[in-house]
């Protein structure tokens, strides 16, 4: 399971005042890394999932100064279920949330 970032979503004219050049690039590369390792993991029968949520709710943003807090979060309990679950039924999953 690949933990992404909606920080690869963002369009040019609506980047945020944020320094996170060196994230996006490194979620973006993971991004890729999945897409092309997926072949090779179905080749072995092996499932390779990705998901890429937006702000998690958790105590960095909740506590972060206003300008960096995100106006809408999803909630941990929310993505931890989502990933459990698909390890449990043994899908794979390539979702943005």
């Amino acid at each position: 399971m690949a933990i992404s970032s909606a920080v690869t979503r963002f369009r040019a004219d609506a980047l945020p005042e944020l320094w996170l050049g060196h994230y996006a690039a490194s979620r973006a590369a993971l991004n890729e890394l999945c897409k092309w390792a997926r072949r090779e993991a179905h080749q072995h029968n092996v499932l390779l999932s990705r998901i890429a949520p937006a702000a998690v709710d958790t105590p960095y943003h909740r506590e972060a100064p206003s300008y960096r807090r995100p106006s809408a979060m999803v909630p941990m309990e929310f993505l931890t279920s989502k990933m459990l679950r698909a390890l449990v039924e043994g899908r794979e999953i390539d979702e943005e949330i």
